[in-house]
């Protein structure tokens, strides 16, 4: 029998670390996490949407950006269209929504790696995969139907290898067109991502004026390219400027005074670095519970400077430096830090620096056997050991599946679903965050009825729906009175509240942990 070599070993590992990573992204799509946040839930519900009738739920037809909830928070369309091509043939599907995000996330590993092995060889390419597949927050933002989880992270690693594969064949067309197209296409994504587009277009730019050997046509192709897939984006730009920077006009830092600003900002970025935040976290942050492996603490901070001395390419050593200071960037210019949606794209950064922490403490050790048969294997153990001890709490536990995703939302909106025929009006309290969404999606109702349905709302830059069809959704101030005032009326009325009303019977409920609704009836 042939010996299994370093590098036949290496490769079944390899092998392996992908197969784990796409099953820890693709299973139970709709159990992990339980239920379904509110912000995946309009994506979900507007590419369920744009399949059925060629517009978003509120009949904007073929947009480049959609509404969200409100006037402040128009988002880019390009996750919706995504979620769109499943549920062209599913219908109206958590799994198919969040579907798009799951085959991204585990593509972007793919690219960890193949970027990784080009910049420091084989051994760190191997360790930046262990910590990218193993990754808590690349898992949990590959599982969600949110323009600003895997899909941002995807468009870093893209622009990072197509741009590392470019300059390494000194900027040929056929590489620089499929830079530019990824470049203008990540300004699609997110809000944030708008900025970081023209971020890593202005640094690629300058690259290729100071390195292509043919700068003009160089330029050329990039920049007809990177304009082609951004134009939607400077469509609604030029057209429609208070929707583009809504988002941003509210979640700015205030500026005072230069000094206060400039020391917000540099506190912003240490906010989204810090170890109590990456490492010791709070039990919530930004539709996460857990941010990265406890054991990367030291290779990450150890790596985050030693990755300038472990590669040898001054080039791509930069490449890597400029993604983590322009991810960061929104977060640092905006209030709400930590902010883990729109630092998303550090997800695929951060395995790049841990792995080179590992290389860096390991080329401490002279001896090389004590390397690889010692220290190599022990790392990996404790990534794994730890990471399965996170993972399996997680799945235990209800309550970390469910936090923020609202499966009492989704429970409620079923049932509902069940007694609509039978009632003439549904007065619901606003207990959840934006029922009428679960109410469209869970009821069901289709796209065609969402848009024919009667809709009272008042927007204070955020849309609060007062009816949807037959549905009212009622302060929970307001909720008595609602009860006093159709006592007496002709039809047939559902209420349903957290709490027992006075004159009505409970006849039904949905229940998750200690949440309660009952449906009650005169």
């Amino acid at each position: 029998m042939m010996p299994v070599t370093a590098d036949k070993a290496r490769s079944f590992a390899v092998i392996g670390l992908l197969v784990v990573g796409a099953f820890l992204r693709f299973y139970q799509l709709d159990q992990y996490p339980l239920g379904v946040h509110q912000d995946e839930l309009s994506n979900i519900y507007d590419g369920y949407s744009l399949s059925e009738t060629g517009a978003d739920r509120f009949g904007d037809m073929h947009p480049m950006i959609v509404r969200g909830f409100g006037e402040n928070d128009y988002r880019p369309a390009l996750y919706a269209w995504m979620a769109a091509v499943p549920q062209r043939f599913t219908g109206f599907s958590v799994v198919a929504g969040r579907l798009p995000s799951a085959i991204l996330g585990t593509f972007s590993l793919f690219l960890i790696y193949g970027f990784a092995r080009r910049m420091a060889g084989k051994d760190y390419a191997f360790f930046a995969l262990l910590f990218a597949a193993l990754s808590p927050l690349h898992v949990q933002l590959s599982r969600v139907a949110h323009e600003g989880g895997s899909l941002t992270g995807f468009f870093v690693i893209l622009i990072l290898y197509l741009w590392q594969r470019s300059a390494a064949k000194e900027f040929r067309p056929a590489e620089l067109v499929l830079l530019g197209l990824a470049t203008g296409l990540s300004a699609n994504v997110y809000q944030a991502t708008r900025l970081t587009a023209a971020l890593f277009a202005f640094l690629i730019i300058l690259d290729i004026l100071h390195n292509s050997p043919r700068r003009l046509r160089a330029l050329t192709y990039f920049s007809a390219a990177a304009l082609l897939t951004a134009l939607p984006q400077a469509v609604v730009l030029l057209r429609d400027p208070q929707r583009f920077a809504a988002r941003a006009r509210v979640l700015s830092i205030p500026t005072d005074n230069p000094v206060t600003y400039v020391a917000a900002f540099l506190h912003n970025y240490w906010l989204n670095l810090a170890p109590y935040y990456l490492f010791l976290p709070r039990p919530l942050h930004g539709l996460t519970v857990v941010r990265l492996n406890p054991v990367e603490i030291v290779f990450f901070y150890v790596g985050l400077f030693g990755l300038a001395f472990l590669v040898r390419s001054s080039r791509f050593r930069f490449y890597v430096y400029a993604a983590m200071a322009i991810v960061l960037l929104p977060a640092a210019l905006t209030t709400g830090n930590p902010a883990t949606m729109r630092t998303s794209g550090m997800a695929v950064l951060t395995p790049l620096f841990s792995a080179a922490g590992v290389i860096v403490l390991g080329g401490l050790l002279r001896n090389v056997h004590l390397r690889r048969r010692v220290y190599y294997p022990a790392t990996v153990a404790a990534v794994v050991l730890v990471f399965g001890i996170i993972t399996f709490r997680y799945a235990r536990s209800d309550y970390y599946k469910e936090m923020s995703f609202q499966k009492i939302a989704v429970d409620m909106a079923r049932k509902a679903g069940t007694y609509q025929d039978r009632y003439d009006a549904i007065f619901i309290q606003r207990y959840v965050s934006e029922p009428y969404i679960y109410i469209a999606a869970f009821a069901p109702m289709s796209p065609r009825d969402f848009q024919r349905a009667q809709k009272n709302l008042f927007s204070f830059g955020m849309d609060a729906f007062t009816r949807l069809g037959k549905y009212y959704f009622v302060w929970e101030s307001t909720m008595p009175r609602t009860v006093e005032a159709y006592r007496n009326r002709t039809g047939r009325y559902l209420f349903i509240s957290p709490t027992r009303l006075a004159g009505l019977s409970a006849m039904d409920s949905v229940s998750f942990q200690d949440q309660k609704l009952y449906f009650q009836t005169y």
